[in-house]
């Protein structure tokens, strides 16, 4: 059996993207048949490794990495360093999303602001949603504060620090 992580220890070789599944409902019905059509489309890429996780099923799992929301769909450059797609659950801008989030080498992913600095020069001249990480140590916390208490006003980002108690503070 495959596991999450035996996913996340993959994901320091390529990119990672994992939807984690909600209940099955009318209300989600359109969410899964997405992440069906990405899958289909991505199956076949040695770029990148899509998969989808059941957090009904592994509550605990889902709670040790701070999976709060579902349906949510993460990109993973390694365990430690990873982003949620903020964003329309549409075919297009999911895919579009996968496809700037794969351009990223996970070789050279050492902290959380690699990753910001990939997407802020693959999309300098066009406008985007607020991007939303979540901040594994304090270290990255710090260093990204830094950077983004600089930044323009028109960009908008959201922290977490994790303490060890599993508190969050923002």
């Amino acid at each position: 059996d495959i596991t999450i992580e035996n996913v996340l220890e993959i994901s320091k070789k390529r990119p990672t993207f994992i939807f984690f599944k909600p209940r099955k409902s009318n209300k989600n019905q359109n969410v899964m048949k997405l992440w069906e059509k990405i899958s289909s489309k991505y199956m076949t890429d040695k770029k990148v490794v899509i998969a989808d996780f059941p957090c009904l099923k592994y509550p605990w799992e889902c709670s040790s990495m701070n999976i709060t929301s579902l349906p949510s769909i993460y990109a993973f450059y390694g365990p430690e360093f990873h982003s949620k797609y903020v964003g329309k659950y549409s075919f297009p801008v999911v895919d579009e999303w996968i496809n700037k989030m794969s351009a990223i080498p996970v070789k050279n992913v050492t902290s959380i602001l690699d990753v910001v600095t990939e997407i802020e020069d693959s999309t300098s001249n066009e406008s985007s949603e607020p991007v939303k990480f979540l901040l594994t140590n304090e270290r990255d916390y710090k260093e990204y504060y830094d950077i983004a208490y600089r930044r323009n006003s028109s960009n908008t980002y959201l922290f977490f620090n994790q303490e060890d108690n599993n508190e969050r503070t923002n």
